[in-house]
């Protein structure tokens, strides 16, 4: 850092303030690039389940699949009813089916 005499902006009288080295400065490509950088990391930090319905549907189907149990057969509707546009479906009766025919996929206490 050096310091250097330069007008203020509002009364433009000469003050001393810092300043860096030319060759501390960054180009006008560098600081294009920084902020292609920092606004594709704002980009990314906006996926969030509250700003990005799809998102939203897609964490919801996970926490759902981990809460209930792991439970395979729940997995297909779940599925299903995160795909956009596709929920408006009864797939959920499929799975209900399912899982009354085919029962739990987990053995009982005992079984092997």
């Amino acid at each position: 850092m050096k310091d250097e005499c330069q007008p203020s902006g509002a009364d433009r009288r000469y003050r001393t303030v810092p300043t860096l080295p030319a060759n501390l400065t960054l180009s006008p490509a560098e600081r294009a690039e920084i902020e292609r950088h920092a606004l594709a990391l704002k980009d990314l930090c906006e996926q969030t389940p509250l700003a990005n319905a799809d998102c939203e549907a897609v964490v919801t189907a996970a926490l759902l699949f981990v809460v209930l149990g792991w439970q395979w057969l729940l997995l297909p509707g779940l599925v299903l009813e995160a795909i956009p546009g596709v929920g408006v479906l009864p797939f959920w009766l499929l799975v209900v089916g399912a899982i009354a025919v085919l029962g739990t996929p987990r053995p009982k206490i005992g079984q092997r």
